[in-house]
Order: structure tokens, then sequence, then C-alpha cells
């Protein structure tokens, strides 16, 4: 089968990580890999950020490993012998702090070392896609660096024919936020690479429950036949259809 490109875009408590975790319990219980990481306010900082903690939560790796231990890790994992010692090297060169200056051959210039971060990382995901289907979670991606998003385009175009899903959640761009660039090329470049039928890429925006929804969730929350109509309209004001506001 080939991948494809899910976005899921909403508010805080709008139902992304209620959709995410459904989407999560199917994958697993196909037997389909998941592999998890969240960007957070600090990840604009780190190149690479969110997928060297999507790698680290792959690999199983911890904070207290040393370079020894990190690549035992990698080359535990069952298809690993197929991506070959060169991308063994590269992946633990990334995580491994020791290692991640001095490594990637330190004396190429920055864009020969990100071309071979992102080949490293297209051939890991190739690699274990063929043992078992991948569905790729990345969290909150409005918080990410720019060359996570340049290595998440490059991802998504060049792995189009193997079976991995990215699955991409981020709040809606605010228009007192400057640094959306990000995110408007993400949505730009899909669309313009679905149009062109390279790849299969679909947006889901979630938005506000309507006020009868709303009403139905309340009801079903409280179970209460004969709450008094003032509170209600109190609750479905305050929370403005947003499902999580509801509940609490």
């Amino acid at each position: 089968g080939k991948g494809g490109t899910l976005l899921i875009t909403g508010e805080a408590g709008i139902g992304k990580s209620r959709l995410t975790d459904e989407l999560k319990e199917y994958a697993k219980s196909q037997d389909i890999v998941c592999l998890e990481s969240r960007g957070v306010f600090h990840s604009r900082l780190t190149n690479y950020g969110i997928f060297m903690d999507l790698l680290k939560n792959y690999f199983e790796i911890k904070s207290s490993d040393d370079e020894i231990e990190i690549r035992d890790k990698i080359e535990k994992k069952q298809f690993i012998e197929n991506v070959g010692s060169n991308i063994i090297s590269n992946i633990n060169s990334l995580l491994s702090p020791n290692l991640r200056d001095e490594g990637l051959n330190s004396d190429l210039i920055e864009s020969e070392k990100k071309l071979m971060i992102f080949n490293a990382l297209k051939i890991l995901l190739a690699a274990g896609s063929q043992h078992k289907p991948i569905v790729l979670v990345l969290d909150d991606i409005h918080w990410v660096d720019e060359l996570s998003i340049e290595l998440l385009l490059f991802l998504i175009n060049s792995l189009s024919q193997y079976r991995i899903l990215f699955v991409c959640i981020y709040r809606p761009p605010r228009e007192d936020e400057d640094d959306t660039r990000h995110l408007q090329k993400l949505e730009n470049e899909l669309s313009h690479s679905r149009a062109t039928a390279s790849i299969e890429y679909i947006k889901i925006a979630l938005t506000t429950l309507s006020s009868s929804d709303s009403q139905k969730l309340l009801e079903s929350i409280l179970a209460f036949e004969d709450l008094p109509p003032e509170l209600k309209k109190i609750i479905l004001d305050k929370a403005s259809g947003n499902p999580l506001y509801l509940e609490e």
C-alpha cells in the first residue's frame, strides 16, 4: 500500500487529542507501528528537535544513555541491518549529545550535513515501513523549528510510495503571532503536491460544536434532566462550543 498525510487542526480543547488517540488505538489493533513526538514551546530553539525526540522514543533511548548504549539500542531493531552502517552512524550522531557537534562529518558544510540527516531519516523510515506499516504522529507542530518542517516535507514527498502515514496536529495560526510562516509553508507545499498527484493529503479542521450538540453533550455529562435552564445557559455560553470547556 501507499502512504499519505493527515493534518488535524483546531483550537485547544476542540478534540484533536481525542481523535488522534482513536487513530493510534486503531493502528495498534492492526499491528501498525505508531511513532510519536510532540513539539513544546522551546522546540523552536533545537534543530530537528521533534524528530530527535521521536527517534529517542522509538529506540527507547534515555537521557542517561551514552554513545555505546545508544548505538546498541539502535542496532537491536529488527530491520536495522537493511539501512547500512553509515546510516546507523549518522542516526547515532544525531541522538548522542557528545557526538552531535563532532559527528556527521564535522568538516562538511551545513547544507551537506542537512542532506545527510534528511537521507538518514528517509532510509530508516523506508526500511521500517517494509517491516511493518508506520503511523508517525507529530503533535503541536506549531511549536517546532523550521528545519523540522523542511525535514517533514522532504519525508512526506520522498516516502509517498511507502506504508507510512504522517499525522500532523497543530493549533491554527493566530493573527498576533508572527512566526507561523512554517505552517503556511507546510500547507501550501502539501496542497501543491496533492494537485500534482504526487501525494495523498487530507486536512481535518475541527470546529466548535453547534448549540444543539453542545446541549446534548452537556446533558450527557451531567445526566440531570431537571438542570435549571439558567445554569445551562451560563455553562453553554462560557464554553462557546468547546468540548473540553464543557466537560470542565
